[in-house]
Order: C-alpha cells, then sequence, then structure tokens
C-alpha cells in the first residue's frame, strides 16, 4: 500500500485514540491496532520471549509473557522501559512495515493506532499523523477503569509519556478528546476530510 494512504492515530495512553479510531472505522476505514498487533509479534517470536525472560527474570513462565509483571516494572522505571523497547521494538516495525506494504488499497484509507508511533519511528509508516491528547486528570481516570489496576500504576504509565506539546508538534491534525466526544467526533472526521484533500 502507498503510505500516502495511510493515517496513523497516536498519542498517550487514555488519551482516547481507540475511540477516535473506531469513528473512522464506522466512516469505512480498515485498521490496525498496534497494541494487539505488538502482542501477536511479540508472543509469536520465541527469540523475543526469550530475551525478554533473560532481561527481566520472572516476567516470563513456561515460555509466556507474564505481562501483569513486567507492566508494572517498565513503566515505573524508564531505563527498563528503554530495555523491553530496545529488544521488541526492532521486531514490531519489520512486522508492521511488512504488513502495511502488503494491504490492498481501497478508497478508504488504512488506520494505524499506536501510541508510540512517533518514537518508534512507525510515524515514518503513514503519510498523515493525527495526535490524540486529553487531560492527565481524565487519563488516569480512563486507564483505572479500563485497565482495572491501581492509580499508582495508572500515574506510572501516564508519567511515562510525552507531553501533548511532543505530539502536537509532529502531527498533521490534533483532536483534544478534553472536549467532550461530539467535538472528538467531528475533529476525527475533519481529520478524514484533511486527509483526502492530501490525495
Amino acid at each position: 500500500m502507498d503510505r500516502v494512504r495511510v493515517i496513523g492515530v497516536t498519542g498517550q495512553t487514555g488519551a482516547g485514540k481507540s475511540l477516535i479510531t473506531g469513528w473512522l472505522r464506522e466512516a469505512g476505514c480498515p485498521a490496525i491496532d498496534c497494541d494487539a498487533f505488538a502482542k501477536e509479534v511479540m508472543d509469536g517470536d520465541p527469540a523475543c520471549i526469550g530475551e525478554i525472560g533473560d532481561a527481566f527474570p520472572g516476567c516470563v513462565r513456561d515460555g509466556v509473557i507474564d505481562r501483569g509483571k513486567l507492566g508494572p516494572l517498565v513503566f515505573s522505571d524508564p531505563e527498563k522501559l528503554a530495555a523491553l523497547n530496545e529488544i521488541v521494538n526492532p521486531r514490531i516495525l519489520r512486522a508492521l512495515k511488512e504488513t502495511i506494504d502488503g494491504w490492498p488499497e481501497g478508497e478508504m484509507p488504512l488506520i494505524v493506532d499506536g501510541a508510540t508511533l512517533i518514537e518508534t519511528g512507525a510515524a515514518d509508516l503513514c503519510g498523515f499523523l493525527v495526535a490524540v491528547t486529553c487531560s492527565a486528570a481524565e487519563r488516569i481516570k480512563r486507564i483505572v477503569a479500563r485497565d482495572n489496576i491501581s492509580e499508582n500504576q495508572a500515574r506510572d504509565r501516564v508519567a511515562s509519556q510525552r507531553e501533548d506539546r511532543f505530539y502536537a508538534a509532529r502531527a498533521d491534525w490534533v483532536i483534544d478528546n478534553s472536549a467532550g466526544p461530539q467535538a472528538a467526533k467531528e475533529a476525527a472526521g475533519e481529520a478524514l476530510r484533511r486527509w483526502k484533500e492530501r490525495l
């Protein structure tokens, strides 16, 4: 698929990327959920699992990544998160590139939904980048409800990510998802219109 026909949707965890992607799906856009995609890549790569087990003792059991142990460990320690990213990101990026390159072109763009598209270089695979932002307090509430974790764990996740301005400076379109669902839905539609104008 031509990269110009790929829209990346990125932003902090809990900002509402999945909501925006859901509306774009309703408009007829196919989508790749990078969280699910990354899990498939990691879980299907024994070498990757082995490296994670070596780097993070106790986080792999019987050849399976224990994300309940790994998540709190890396999100509370920037050095450990960087070490994990060094193991997994090149594999995920390579697999994502292959998937996008092999995706059949249609009338609607392919949506690539991921929190770290910019940091991993995956944004370079997208012809148009949408950043979804939201207040930290609201994101923490959403993460606690969504993932059934403690507020402190949610705060660690929020603290491990970049500020709004990092995304806004690099995106073609910014959606503030603090303004309510109707405003966000309208902004998602406007992002699609602006993408079409570039074709």
